[in-house]
């Protein structure tokens, strides 16, 4: 999770579901079952200077918040790619009251944002199978609320990258087999960083809230 975001999930042969929302390509290693969303990072940094100018990240998410009782974010400011490839579909928020604060718009981004990924990452495990493992890395790993959001959204272990920009070192990997510095690819191993598991209250509580979401999506 960068700019935008993307997963991938290493798949035995190509698969390509009968609706398309994901896509499949080979990859130097195997198969790549995947989705990737415009909304992520791009998000919050168009948010933040908005809501909190003067603050820096680390003041925003120390402040406890409600998550049962936040609005509901579509992460679409710069389109819709998976799972409905709807360039013209917009974004913003949704079951606003006069009771919500710029903290609650704030982590309903965030929130709003991981819940688009679930919806691909559903498409994912029913077209191929559930990962083993998953992989965290990007600019997520900044926020220790948001990772541990994911974590509870998708109620899955979250494996974080130690290093920061991992998709960048995975081309430097290519090229180093390519320059014949590394014999085989799938020998090249990553040294993993922090484990963060979900928690049952956090797990139940957004698996409700994001049966509201879809709710917002459809309509």
């Amino acid at each position: 999770m960068g700019t935008s975001a993307a997963l991938r999930l290493s798949v035995p042969e190509p698969i390509i579901p009968e609706r398309p929302g994901t896509w499949c390509y080979l990859s130097p290693a195997s198969w790549m079952s995947g989705a990737a969303v415009n909304g992520a990072c791009n998000c919050i940094d168009w948010l933040k200077p908005i809501l909190f100018p003067t603050q820096s990240y680390a003041e925003v998410e120390s402040t406890v918040i409600d998550y049962q009782n936040m609005p509901y974010f579509l992460p679409f400011l710069f389109g819709e790619r998976c799972p409905g490839w709807n360039d013209g579909k917009k974004g913003g928020f949704y079951g606003m009251r006069s009771y919500h604060t710029s903290y609650d718009m704030y982590f309903s981004a965030l929130e709003g944002i991981l819940f688009n990924l679930y919806q691909c990452y559903e498409i994912l495990c029913k077209t191929a199978r559930e990962p083993k493992q998953i992989k965290l890395s990007g600019g997520i790993l900044n926020s220790s609320s948001w990772k541990q959001m994911c974590a509870d959204i998708f109620n899955h272990e979250m494996s974080c990258e130690e290093i920061p920009n991992a998709s960048l070192i995975g081309g430097v990997v290519l090229a180093l087999e390519y320059t014949g510095h590394l014999d085989n690819i799938k020998n090249y191993r990553v040294k993993a960083g922090e484990t963060v598991r979900p928690s049952e209250k956090g797990a139940a509580l957004f698996a409700a809230r994001y049966q509201n979401y879809l709710s917002y999506y459809r309509a």
